[in-house]
């Protein structure tokens, strides 16, 4: 009896040495659909395909932690049946005393092996963290899912709005090139003129078709972030801005405590100091072993430091562009205010003979002009305001834009 289980015993050892896990490491087609900034937002969170990879991915580090919780029990049953079957050898027949020695010296000597005992230091502990960092995975994934559909959302509108512009800029030119034409005719302009008209009226018309391109390459960007039909028409509000204060020092250590990539790496960083102190304890530093497990712990700071260095300067990246966006608003919002007033003067000559019709097509491409540049310094203000909450909750930013999940 004793035999066999000291055998299912070594099985076990074997297998706990081999898979320690610290080191691996709908609408109708021709409906349109109103949507909201809130709504988009609902949407993405039942039916975006990267918060369902994450909960697999959280499903697939608790199945990790629970084999290494059961590799840790099997351990210790070893150990304790090793303990045990030294007490109790005498009260087995002298025939198998033999036998039940080589058993125990196999089983102590896979006990003492060096993979066990790295396990028995960290396998377990490591698993664990490694699972937090899954489970904080799963939560920032509905963060950048947010962060990402708001960024489209503003993208989308903001190309509506260059739309707008391009048509605006489209009805002046072919004003500008019609008066041209009956000047020529009358001798008040000359055929480069004309010419240059046309040109201009060709350039706005190429301008508008390219407007209309980005603008539904934008739509598919945002169907696909809310998990909509490609072919789904939509209309959206315009989105709300809420004023926000951030203080930097405050935003710069909360990021760094929380940043997911700067966590892992500090694991990572741990895991390695702690084989390499157990390496030296068993090598001597003229091994590769010793020397490689030197390398990975060296290795392991230097990334944690590069984490924190990226971090720091998407959060600066992301902060620079808030407070830029939030300095343009005022002068944004008075641009509309003064190209509404030209406009309605404009308006107001036409119709009393004093103006021209030309006039009116320009002071309204000016005003669609301003409206345009208000909606991109809102955009711009809107998302470095979603990244910086982003990255107080632990989000890996891109510097380049401010935002990315």
């Amino acid at each position: 009896m004793p035999v066999r289980k000291l055998v299912a015993l070594l099985l076990t050892l074997l297998l706990v040495g081999s898979s320690c896990p610290v080191w691996a490491a709908v609408p109708a087609e021709d409906e349109v659909r109103e949507l909201t900034l809130e709504e988009c937002l609902q949407l993405a969170e039942e039916r975006n395909e990267s918060i369902k990879l994450a909960e697999t991915s959280l499903g697939q580090a608790g199945i990790g932690l629970k084999e290494a919780k059961s590799q840790d029990k099997k351990l210790k049953e070893a150990e304790d049946e090793i303990d045990l079957t030294k007490k109790t050898i005498g009260l087995y027949p002298p025939e198998y005393h033999d036998t039940i020695r080589q058993a125990l010296y196999e089983g102590e000597r896979m006990l003492a092996s060096f993979d066990v005992k790295l396990f028995k230091e960290m396998g377990l502990w490591a698993t664990e963290e490694q699972h937090k960092l899954a489970k904080q995975g799963y939560d920032l994934a509905k963060t950048g899912v947010r962060l990402k559909v708001t960024q489209a959302y503003h993208d989308v509108f903001k190309a509506e709005k260059d739309i707008a512009l391009a048509e605006a800029a489209s009805k002046a030119a072919a004003e500008y090139a019609r008066i041209t034409d009956v000047q020529v005719k009358v001798g008040l302009a000359t055929e480069s003129q004309r010419i240059t008209a046309q040109k201009t009226l060709a350039d706005a018309m190429a301008a508008r078709e390219g407007a209309a391109a980005i603008y539904e390459a934008k739509k598919t960007d945002l169907l696909k972030e809310v998990g909509l039909d490609f072919d789904t028409k939509v209309k959206l509000a315009t989105p709300a801005i809420e004023d926000e204060e951030f203080d930097f020092d405050n935003l710069l250590e909360t990021a760094l405590e929380n940043n997911i990539n700067v966590k892992s790496a500090k694991l990572q960083a741990e895991v390695s100091e702690r084989k390499f102190n157990l390496t030296g304890r068993w090598y001597p530093s003229i091994t590769y072993k010793y020397q490689k497990a030197e390398i990975e712990k060296d290795e392991g700071k230097t990334k944690l430091s590069d984490a924190e260095r990226s971090v720091e300067n998407s959060v600066r990246s992301s902060y620079n562009m808030f407070l830029a966006a939030k300095e343009q608003l005022p002068a944004a919002e008075q641009a509309i205010r003064e190209a509404e007033e030209n406009l309605r003067i404009a308006e107001l000559k036409l119709k009393t003979g004093l103006g021209t019709r030309i006039e009116v097509l320009q002071a309204r491409q000016k005003l669609t002009q301003a409206q345009s540049n208000l909606t991109d310094v809102r955009k711009n203000y809107a998302l470095a305001a979603a990244s910086l909450k982003a990255a107080q909750d632990g989000l890996v930013l891109l510097s380049s834009q401010g935002s990315q999940g």
